[in-house]
C-alpha cells in the first residue's frame, strides 16, 4: 500500500531527532506502517549519534594531552614558544581522535575555521543509497511545480527542462539551507541507480570554471557564476559528473 503524504529525507531526519509536531509525527508513522521502502530510508538515516559521541569521549579521555604539553613546555622557555606548543598539542590531540575514528586528517583541516558548503553537501549526500530515490515516482507535473518553487526561493530562473541531463534521471527538487542561505538540491539517479545531486546556493564568489575534486569520498564537479556556487556530486564516476556539470552550466 502506498502512502499519499510526501515525506522527504529532511522530514525523516527531523522525525528521528524528535523535532516534528504531533500531527506530522502521526502522518510519518502512518506512512511507515504501510510503506516498507520508507522504513528502509528511515533506517539508512538513523545514525547512532550516542555511539559516535561515546567514541569521541573515550578517545579524548585517553589522549595524552597533558603529557605532551609538559614535554613541549620543557623546551619552550619563551612565551612565543609556549603558545606554539599549546597549538601543536591541540593539533596532536585532534590527530589522535581522528585516527581512532578511522580518518586521516591533514593539519590544514584541523585549523580550518568552518566547513565549506561543498563539504556540507557531501555530508548530506553520503547518507543517500540506491534505495533513497528508488520510490520517488516520475510525476512531471509535480516535478515542475517543485522546481519552480525551489527556483523562486533560490532567486534563479531555473526550469525543469533546463535540468534534463543525458544519462541522469531527474527525481525531485527540494530547498535546504546552509548558514542561513537557501541551498537548492536537485536529485537524480544514474543508470546504476546511484544518487547524484546538483546543488546551487548564493555565495558571492567570482565566476570560475568547472573544477573537479573529492569531498567526503564522493567525486564532484563544481563552479561559480553570477554570485552563485554550483556542484554536481555523487558516487558516479568523475567523467560522467564532469559531463553533467558542463551540460547544466550551459543550461542554467
Amino acid at each position: 500500500m502506498r502512502h499519499t503524504v510526501p515525506i522527504t529525507d529532511e522530514d525523516l531526519v527531523v522525525y528521528l531527532d524528535g523535532g516534528v509536531d504531533a500531527a506530522r509525527r502521526g502522518e510519518i508513522e502512518a506512512a511507515l506502517a504501510q510503506d516498507q521502502r520508507l522504513g528502509a530510508r528511515l533506517a539508512d538515516l538513523d545514525i547512532d549519534t550516542a555511539a559516535v559521541r561515546a567514541a569521541f569521549d573515550a578517545v579524548a579521555a585517553a589522549a595524552p594531552v597533558e603529557r605532551l604539553r609538559a614535554r613541549l613546555d620543557e623546551n619552550a622557555p619563551r612565551p612565543y614558544h609556549r603558545r606554539a606548543a599549546a597549538r601543536w598539542v591541540a593539533i596532536a590531540a585532534a590527530l589522535v581522535m581522528g585516527a581512532a575514528l578511522g580518518y586521516v586528517v591533514g593539519a590544514s583541516d584541523l585549523v580550518r575555521p568552518a566547513r565549506s558548503w561543498h563539504v556540507a553537501i557531501a555530508d548530506y549526500q553520503a547518507l543517500y543509497t540506491a534505495a533513497t530515490l528508488a520510490a520517488v515516482p516520475a510525476d512531471p507535473a509535480k516535478q515542475r511545480g517543485d522546481v519552480d518553487a525551489v527556483a523562486a526561493r533560490l532567486g534563479l530562473p531555473i526550469r525543469l527542462d533546463a535540468l534534463q541531463v543525458p544519462g541522469l534521471d531527474f527525481k525531485r527538487a527540494q530547498i535546504l539551507s546552509f548558514k542561513g542561505r537557501p541551498l537548492a538540491q536537485f536529485a537524480y539517479v544514474d543508470p546504476r541507480g546511484e544518487p547524484v545531486a546538483f546543488c546551487a546556493t548564493p555565495t558571492g564568489d567570482r565566476d570560475s570554471a568547472i573544477s573537479s575534486g573529492t569531498f567526503r569520498g564522493l567525486d564532484a564537479a563544481f563552479w561559480s557564476r553570477n554570485g552563485y556556487g554550483f556542484i554536481v556530486i555523487g558516487r558516479t564516476p568523475s567523467p560522467a559528473l564532469q559531463r553533467a556539470a558542463a551540460q547544466l552550466a550551459k543550461q542554467i
